[in-house]
C-alpha cells in the first residue's frame, strides 16, 4: 500500500555531541518569547558538512498574540507557526560527505549521515500546511521532507537512517512529546520513538513524509518499550489506539494470551463481529475487553477453539497457534506477511506488534 515503517534506532545521549560536531547548534531565535508582528521574514540556511552555506528566505505567518492558531486536535496556540507562501530550503548530500540541512533559526534540522545515499541527492525541507491531528496539540509547523537524485527521481531508500530534530517551543512542558509522521495511506499522524534532549525532540527516520511535533497527553507513556525490539511498530499501534499497555507498561517480552493476541490481530485487520460466535464451554472466561475481538475472529474463521469445546482465552498462545491464525488471515490481505518466529519459538508481545503493523501495511 505504499506506506513504509520507520526503522527503530534509539538515539542515546551520545548522539548530541555528534550533532554539535556536524553543525547542529540549536537555539531559540532572539526575541522568540516577545511579541512579534503578524508576518515575519525568517532566514533559512543550508549547512553541509565541509561545505559552504547557502541562504534562502522563507516568509511565515505567526498567529497574533492570543489569536489561537491552526493545529490538530486542539493544537495551535501562539507558539505554532503557520506557513505563508513557503519556499523550500535544500541541501545536497553525497555518499562521502552527507549533509546537514537546517533553518537559519536552527529550529528545524535534518542530518543525512555519511553513507545514507548512494549518489548525489538533494534533500528539501518544505513548510507545509498540515492535516489536523485526532488528539494532542501541534507545537510546530508541518515539515515536508523530500529527496531527489540528479535526474529528479524521488529517493526513498537510505543506507542508514536520517536524523530529524525540532526545537521545542519555549514554555512547553517537555513530557508526552513525540515527533509524528503523516501516514499518507492511513491518513493519520503516528508517533515516532523520540528522544527529548536539551530542548530538542530528536528521532531517526528512514521514510520521508510530513513531520510535526505534537504533545499528546492521551498517549500512554510506555517506558519499557524504549529500545525494545520493534519499538516503532509498538508505538505506531499505540498511536492507532490498538494497544495501550497496562499500569506496568507494555511488557514487550511477555508472552501474550490467546485473547490478547486475537485483540491485536483483529484490530490490525479492521474486522468487526458479525453474530454471536461459537458457544465455547469457557466463554465466560473471555475478558470483556476482548469479547468483540474474539467474536470477530471466530466469525471470520480465524479461530475455532479446541476439540473439547473450549477456547482457553487466558492461556498463553503458542507459536504454532499464532502462525495458524496469521495464515488464516492472509486471504484478507493484499500481500502475505511473515512471522518473526519459528513453530518452536516463544511468541513475545513485541513480535505480535510487529506482525500486526505488517498486516496493517498489507491491507
Amino acid at each position: 500500500m505504499g506506506t513504509k515503517r520507520f526503522s527503530r534506532h534509539l538515539i542515546v545521549a551520545a548522539l548530541v555531541p555528534c550533532l554539535l560536531i556536524a553543525g547542529f547548534v540549536f537555539a531559540a531565535a532572539e526575541g522568540e518569547q516577545q511579541a512579534v508582528p503578524n508576518v515575519v521574514t525568517q532566514t533559512l540556511g543550508v549547512r553541509a558538512v565541509l561545505s559552504n552555506t547557502v541562504t534562502q528566505t522563507l516568509t511565515v505567518e505567526r498567529p497574533t498574540p492570543g489569536g489561537g492558531g491552526g493545529g490538530g486536535g486542539g493544537g495551535g496556540g501562539g507558539g505554532v507557526v503557520e506557513p505563508s507562501a513557503p519556499v523550500p530550503v535544500t541541501g545536497v548530500a553525497t555518499p562521502e560527505t552527507g549533509v546537514v540541512v537546517t533553518s537559519g533559526a536552527q529550529d528545524i534540522a535534518l542530518r543525512v549521515p555519511v553513507g545514507a545515499v548512494q549518489a548525489v541527492t538533494t534533500f528539501t525541507l518544505q513548510v507545509e500546511p498540515y492535516p489536523p491531528a485526532s488528539s494532542g496539540t501541534a507545537l510546530t509547523v508541518g515539515i515536508r521532507v523530500t529527496a531527489k537524485d540528479q535526474s529528479g527521481k524521488t529517493v526513498s531508500a537510505f543506507g542508514t537512517p536520517l536524523i530529524l530534530e525540532l526545537l521545542i517551543p519555549p514554555g512547553v512542558p517537555q513530557d508526552r512529546l513525540w515527533l509524528f509522521w503523516w501516514d499518507e495511506t492511513l491518513q493519520c499522524w503516528l508517533p515516532l520513538p523520540t528522544v527529548i534532549s536539551d530542548g530538542r525532540a530528536i528521532a531517526t527516520i528512514d521514510h520521508l513524509t510530513l513531520f510535526m511535533l505534537i504533545r499528546d497527553p492521551s498517549l500512554p507513556l510506555l517506558q519499557d518499550i524504549i529500545g525494545a525490539e520493534h519499538e516503532s511498530d509498538i508505538l505506531a499501534l499505540v498511536g492507532l489506539r490498538l494497544v495501550c499497555g497496562s499500569n506496568v507498561g507494555f511488557e514487550p517480552d511477555r508472552q501474550p494470551t490467546r485473547a490478547e493476541f486475537l485483540k491485536v490481530i483483529v484490530g490490525a485487520l479492521g474486522l468487526t463481529a458479525s453474530g454471536t460466535g461459537p458457544a465455547w464451554e469457557d466463554a465466560v472466561d473471555i475478558p470483556s475487553w476482548a469479547l468483540s475481538s474474539v467474536t470477530a475472529a471466530a466469525t471470520h474463521g480465524l479461530v475455532f477453539g479446541y476439540g473439547d469445546g473450549t477456547l482457553k482465552p487466558n492461556g498463553i498462545i503458542s507459536a504454532l497457534e499464532a502462525t495458524t491464525i496469521i495464515n488464516r488471515a492472509i486471504p484478507l490481505l493484499r500481500t502475505t506477511v511473515e512471522v518473526p518466529w519459528s513453530p518452536t519459538d516463544v511468541v513475545r508481545r513485541s513480535a505480535v506488534a510487529h506482525v500486526a503493523w505488517e498486516m496493517i501495511l498489507a491491507r
